[in-house]
């Protein structure tokens, strides 16, 4: 996965392996950009480059693993490939569970590191797949009023699909309300059948996978 469009952020304070370390990266096609503190790397991220950062445990001011529990709370989500001089267990394990995608140790390969960061930008390209299917099916209810919210939530609630007769005694509404309702749902989510429109109540979390049938 070759493309200047690429960028691998390397973060680390020792001159020498941020140099050797963007000569391997930019003899790949991919664009390098190098950062001697934590600091640096959180002011200039862009989140619109698909890439990852190559960051070096022992850091001033800011360690590697405190670098990445800022990334967690900023939302920042780029993967992490972790090198160090040294480094326990125990900190390796902390750093693999907290998300990074690996951690190599120095003096690391060429090919070590070219295919962690392959791995890495696999990782986060699916990542990106599936929040832009996200966004868009939740954008197909963003219009959707509370009444509606409130149908489409009965309609889900219990181990099977309720009937409009049965979501009317739940809400408390007539089953004519409730029938203009779920035309209105229809239209607005661009659904052409309650299946799929349980499907994509399932899709973002808000109908039991169980329900689905197919058209």
């Amino acid at each position: 996965m070759c493309d200047s469009n690429i960028v691998i952020y390397i973060v680390d304070d020792d001159a020498q392996v941020l140099n050797s370390t963007r000569a391997l990266i930019e003899a790949e096609g991919w664009g390098a950009r190098c950062m001697a503190s934590a600091s640096e790397f959180l002011r200039s991220y862009e989140e619109e480059h698909l890439g990852c950062l190559v960051l070096d445990l022992q850091l001033p001011e800011m360690s590697g693993l405190e670098l990445q529990q800022q990334m967690t709370e900023r939302s920042i989500d780029v993967p992490v490939v972790f090198i160090t001089g040294q480094a326990s267990i125990e900190t390796s394990v902390k750093a693999l569970k907290a998300g990074a995608v690996d951690f190599l140790e120095k003096p690391f390969t060429r090919t070590a590191l070219v295919s962690t960061i392959n791995n890495a930008l696999a990782l986060q390209s699916q990542s990106r797949q599936e929040k832009d299917a996200l966004n868009r099916v939740q954008n197909r209810f963003k219009d959707l009023t509370d009444r509606e919210w409130e149908v489409v939530n009965a309609i889900v609630s219990g181990p099977a699909i309720l009937s409009s007769k049965k979501v009317a005694r739940v809400l408390g509404i007539s089953h004519r309300t409730v029938e203009h309702h779920r035309a209105s749902i229809m239209t607005k989510t661009r659904c052409g059948s309650l299946p799929e429109l349980i499907r994509l109540a399932s899709f973002i979390g808000i109908a039991d996978p169980s329900l689905i049938v197919d058209d």
